[in-house]
């Protein structure tokens, strides 16, 4: 069913198209850890609930646990997930790599000024209810392994994706737009059909937010 133009050339196979598929609806609201401690029923827990809008050196101090940013916040050398969930009550930046496994999930946007460094052995996926950005660089490629679902516009620049990109519609059903430069997207079974696990608490003999 390719539309076929004057400017078109296809040297690979062609293959018959699938049948058409919903992308899955995620609820943002489901996803907040922000639970009620005075209530013993609410088995939603905030582990770390945190103000600040800059965190710097995330890399060489990685967030644990389930963190919960109540505004926006930027991640000026990037980020390394160790086993953790990140949920932003706005908009976030890494200026710095992401890297690692775990869970990052933004009620704003998401902008990987710096793109990804994934190495084979880890997933993550990033969730954001606006608009999503992946960007590499000529010098440094992005390498993206997992997840990457946007109910707003998902641009992937000069980056690596292996997994699944998505850009699905708000909830007022507005579709967003998916486009892919100078990128790749690459689906494989254990990329498409994977678990993350958030871990409770963080490296022996370490004290402050990561020792929770």
């Amino acid at each position: 069913q390719i539309q076929r133009g004057s400017q078109v050339n296809i040297t690979g196979e062609e293959k018959p198209g699938s049948k058409r598929q919903d992308f899955p609806t995620i609820n943002f609201d489901e996803w907040d850890p922000k639970g009620n401690p005075s209530d013993p029923s609410d088995d939603r827990a905030t582990l770390v609930e945190r103000n600040d809008s800059t965190v710097a050196d995330a890399v060489k101090n990685p967030l644990y646990g389930f963190q919960r940013f109540s505004g926006d916040v930027h991640f000026p050398d990037g980020l390394k997930l160790d086993g953790s969930a990140i949920y932003v009550d706005g908009n976030v930046t890494f200026d710095g790599p992401v890297e690692g496994s775990g869970v990052i999930i933004a009620r704003g946007n998401v902008t990987l000024n710096a793109g990804a460094n994934m190495k084979a052995d880890v997933m993550a996926a990033i969730l954001a209810e606006g608009d999503l950005t992946v960007t590499g660089s000529t010098g440094a490629p992005s390498t993206f392994q997992g997840l990457l679902y946007s109910t707003g516009d998902l641009t992937l620049t000069k980056s690596r994706t292996i997994g699944t990109a998505i850009s699905a519609s708000d909830a007022s059903g507005q579709p967003g737009t998916l486009k892919v430069e100078d990128s790749s997207v690459i689906a494989t079974p254990d990329t498409t059909d994977f678990q993350l696990v958030v871990k409770k608490f963080g490296p022996e003999k370490s004290v402050g937010l990561g020792a929770l």
